[in-house]
């Protein structure tokens, strides 16, 4: 719309609500709408309600405005003078039209309509020959350009005998904009649910029932909730359709209902018949659409989440470590315990807060990140999968710094030992968490997505109490050591098993060096392989010549040395990885098209929503291949001969949302299943695909066996 007509819109508004002015406009500008008063009877009679009718004619190119007027403009009010012992019933708008001049689209009338109301003559009204109704009718009238109009309309009836008379003419003008007043019940049943960007409102009827509606679109009552164009009208066979109503972004009006009419281009009761249908339906909230409710659900779900990190594959090498130094420390007073597992614990909740903040700071600047997020950067694994390959070679004896991160007792001197002590719980903190990101522990996922679409502060509680669990554990042994007492005594044991952990370690470098591949190709392996030759030949030089029995000269060099070797290598990898080109989601589709695996699609969501429409069973498998969860899940559930089989049977249209790599769609799609990171499992039954499913996190061959199970209602293929 251009600037004349957005001022002059402005400027109607102002005059809408001043009288005086509207009148002297009128008095300077033809007026292009015409309004009378008509009555469909010629005379009344006390007891007996009748029909008024306010008829609008506009001149060709002129509009008025619904009860909604939408982006401009604004509504017909009309102030009634009735005689003593009259009412006036609520006004009755006929449906509008959508008027558009884009961007902005508005709800309206054009050429002509009529708005009315039932007028209720008492029992005892008093006794006149000729009764007068008066209507004091203001509108908003737009072309070009838009201007206040305004009238005084007097309808005069006498009063007769018996029951009142008919007018025909006016009788049946009035009948044929009551049938444009929207329905109030219908055959319909509806069904609205909260997508978070959208509502979805499902429609359905009895099989028997074989009246089609055709297409249709939502007028809503109120302003600012809800766009007004876009409306997607989706059938879905002969008794069901979809109508998607996207949402004002950044709105803050509340709602609990969908209220506002349905207009249909057949009719709600077949062809011909009523186009309009008033609802008033409440909405439910789908998955990722929060109540205020659900904060004590959330913060219970991050403490266990928390809790269960500690066990997942991610974590267990490191707290292992740190309970191998406590069990060396058993004699350490209770004092110097407690400390050391507070400031792990410090280490851990620091580092969930500087995840939380970047996240947040990522999405205010239009990101669209989740949990894991920094996995998705080749750098970030490339840099832990060579920090994981130091620490093997740490575990194994190659080197000693303490015990990299985990001890740094040779640092310092003896007086200086306890702070050397105090600054490796921290940083032993920090690194369980960092390591934890490619996990999502069970129950986790939930409080993860109800965080990061709550306010900040909600966000950092829920954060906070997931920092709470993971440190509980490890702090709960320091104020017991009493559980301690079930392992064996410090010895050359301890010796044997942090080189089996160094396996461990190294066997986590391949895995990330799997996913730096899927990122970013094979081809630039060799060179990070040969940069990962340069930083073993770093700290070997730093294990074999930085240690006291060799003179302060050759120390002090090794250790320059070393030092410069491992900026080197870490240069060479980042350098490499900077040069090398993207290669995309990886391709976990052609591999899987066989007879014996599932047959994954590629998520598209028009896709998805393309296979719901036509009553397929759906199954999303939001998975990467850093997630360490989700590829568990595929290698024992999705390469299940019984999951396989019954996806088979039921033909379920089976997608991977691989999100290994950045992928802006897929992080929304996450966002609107309530989740921020993965594994996540979305099933869709054609019996209710308004309220799909979500599985838990760690999956079973039973558990997604009986979910599809559940799915028992036919679909046409």
């Amino acid at each position: 719309m251009s600037l004349t007509i957005r001022l002059t819109t402005i400027l109607s508004l102002l005059l809408f609500f001043l009288p005086s002015a509207g009148r002297a406009l009128k008095d300077d500008n033809k007026s292009h709408v015409k309004a009378t008063i008509l009555a469909e009877v010629r005379s009344i009679q006390a007891g007996y309600p009748f029909w008024v009718g306010i008829k609008f004619e506009m001149d060709e190119g002129w509009h008025t405005y619904w009860k909604n007027p939408g982006d401009s403009g604004g509504p017909i009010r009309i102030q009634w003078e009735l005689p003593t012992g009259f009412e006036a019933g609520p006004l009755q708008w006929p449906y509008p039209k959508k008027i558009e001049t884009p961007p902005l689209v508005t709800y309206g009338y054009e050429n002509e309509t009529m708005l009315l109301a039932k007028i209720s003559p008492a029992q005892n009204i008093p006794k006149s020959d000729l009764y007068q109704i008066k209507a004091h009718v203001r509108w908003i009238e737009c072309a070009e350009a838009c201007k206040p109009g305004s009238s005084s309309l007097l309808l005069s009836l006498k009063k007769g005998g018996g029951t009142p008379q008919i007018h025909k003419d006016h009788s049946s003008l009035i009948s044929t904009y009551k049938a444009k007043i929207p329905l109030s019940t219908s055959d319909w049943s509806f069904a609205a649910t909260d997508r978070g960007d959208y509502i979805s409102l499902m429609l359905s009827q009895d099989s028997h029932n074989k009246n089609s509606i055709g297409t249709f679109d939502f007028f809503p009552n109120k302003p600012g909730i809800y766009q007004l164009h876009n409306h997607r009208s989706i059938g879905i066979g002969k008794n069901r359709s979809k109508l998607v109503i996207d949402k004002v972004e950044g709105s803050t009006i509340p709602y609990e209902n969908l209220e506002g009419i349905l207009v249909s281009d057949i009719g709600w009761r077949g062809p011909g018949s009523e186009k309009a249908l008033q609802i008033n339906i409440p909405i439910h909230k789908g998955p990722g659409v929060w109540s205020a409710s659900f904060l004590w659900i959330a913060l219970l779900f991050a403490f266990i989440g928390g809790i269960l990190l500690n066990f997942m594959p991610c974590v267990l090498p490191v707290i292992s470590i740190k309970i191998l130094a406590l069990t060396r420390k058993g004699r350490s007073s209770s004092h110097e315990n407690h400390r050391h597992g507070l400031l792990y614990g410090a280490g851990i909740m620091g580092t969930f807060w500087a995840l939380l903040g970047i996240l947040l700071l990522l999405r205010a600047g239009g990101e669209h990140v989740g949990w894991g997020f920094q996995l998705q950067s080749p750098i970030f694994v490339a840099l832990m999968a060579s920090f994981f390959f130091l620490f093997g070679l740490n575990l194994f004896g190659v080197f000693e710094i303490g015990t990299g991160l985990l001890r740094a007792e040779e640092i310092l001197k003896s007086k200086r030992k306890n702070i050397s002590e105090d600054m490796t719980s921290f940083f032993s903190g920090i690194l369980a968490t960092i390591v934890a990101t490619p996990c999502t522990a069970p129950f986790m996922g939930t409080a993860l997505g109800f965080a990061l679409v709550q306010p900040i502060a909600i966000a950092f509680l829920v954060f906070t109490f997931l920092a709470l669990g993971m440190a509980i554990p490890y702090y709960a042994l320091t104020l017991y050591p009493a559980f301690l007492n079930r392992l064996p005594k410090p010895g050359p044991w301890m010796t044997t098993l942090k080189q089996v952990m160094a396996f461990l370690m190294w066997a986590t470098v391949a895995w990330l060096l799997w996913v730096l591949s899927l990122q970013i190709g094979s081809e630039p392996l060799v060179p990070i392989l040969v940069a990962f030759l340069v930083l073993l030949l770093s700290v070997w030089i730093w294990g074999k010549y930085a240690r006291p029995l060799y003179s302060s000269f050759l120390r002090y060099g090794a250790m320059i040395v070393s030092f410069l070797l491992g900026l080197f290598g870490f240069y060479w990898i980042i350098s490499t990885i900077q040069g090398s080109n993207p290669i995309g989601a990886p391709s976990l589709i052609s591999s899987q098209q066989r007879d014996h695996q599932i047959q994954w699609k590629p998520y598209q969501p028009n896709e998805v929503e393309k296979s719901i429409d036509q009553n397929h069973p759906v199954f999303i498998n939001f998975t990467a291949a850093w997630c360490l969860t989700c590829k568990v899940n595929e290698k024992i559930v999705f390469s299940n001969e019984k999951v396989i089989s019954k996806f088979r049977e039921m033909k379920i249209d089976a997608f991977k949302a691989d999100w290994t790599n950045k992928n802006d769609i897929i992080t929304k799609a996450l966002q609107k299943y309530g989740r921020s990171g993965v594994p996540v499992y979305v099933i869709y039954d054609p019996n209710d695909p308004l309220n799909p499913r979500l599985l838990p996190e760690v999956l079973t061959p039973r558990i997604v066996l009986d979910a599809l199970e559940a799915i028992t209602v036919k679909y046409s293929s």
